[in-house]
């Protein structure tokens, strides 16, 4: 068995994780066969991010789509935050989550962390002594919002070896200006934030990874 195929891949959401559901599809399978187990820190299963997502829940008809809504969230009630302002975990709880999920792995873990849920990654991979981090779009500056250091300013001193995969559009910001730890490499393709790939780039970007873990990991 290969490195990567002795290694557990905990991907770490962003906010809007239904947002990620296609991407996170498309890239599935092409993980599932380089990593032992796939496991989501903040939702069990991608597909039922994808179940919130379906026509059915944004149909025109008012009464079917909170009929249906209604009764997801019954049988999912962690979804509620996606629809009941105020509702979203904060920053830390977000963090112990991860950590929790974690610290119950006996084998080899590797974090991947989309858009907010890099930031996280990042965060507490040192502690947690995960083998690797690799992070798809990480939020370096809000489009909206002005500099804060506290998004970034950790990257400094990681320790744990980290690949960021940053598209050339992304309106979070480039690698420019930032000060990186020696532990962290960069890389660039042709996307925005969202990571909207073909066919052809879900696979250019699977094989970066591959290539990260196999190389790079502890």
């Amino acid at each position: 068995m290969s490195k990567i195929n002795n290694k557990i891949l905990v991907v770490v959401e962003r906010d809007n994780f239904i947002k990620d559901s296609q991407l996170l599809k498309s890239l599935e399978p092409l993980l599932h066969s380089n990593f032992k187990k796939i496991i989501y820190a903040h939702t069990s299963n991608i597909y039922v991010s994808k179940l919130l997502d379906h026509h059915v829940f944004n149909s025109n008809c008012r009464f079917i789509r909170k009929t249906f809504k209604a009764i997801a969230l019954i049988f999912f009630p962690k979804f509620w935050s996606y629809y009941r302002r105020g509702a979203e975990p904060s920053f830390a709880e977000k963090i112990n989550k991860v950590i929790k999920v974690v610290k119950t792995q006996q084998e080899s873990v590797v974090l991947l962390g989309r858009s907010s849920g890099a930031r996280i990654a990042t965060l507490c991979a040192d502690e947690l002594g995960v083998s690797g981090v690799i992070c798809l779009g990480y939020p370096f500056r809000h489009p909206d919002v002005g500099d804060e250091p506290e998004r970034y300013m950790h990257l400094r001193n990681i320790k744990t070896p980290t690949l960021i995969v940053q598209g050339t559009r992304d309106v979070y910001g480039g690698f420019e200006g930032y000060d990186f730890s020696s532990k962290i490499h960069t890389l660039y393709i042709n996307t925005d934030h969202d990571f909207d790939l073909n066919d052809k780039g879900i696979i250019e970007l699977s094989g970066l990874i591959k290539s990260f873990v196999e190389n790079e990991t502890m």
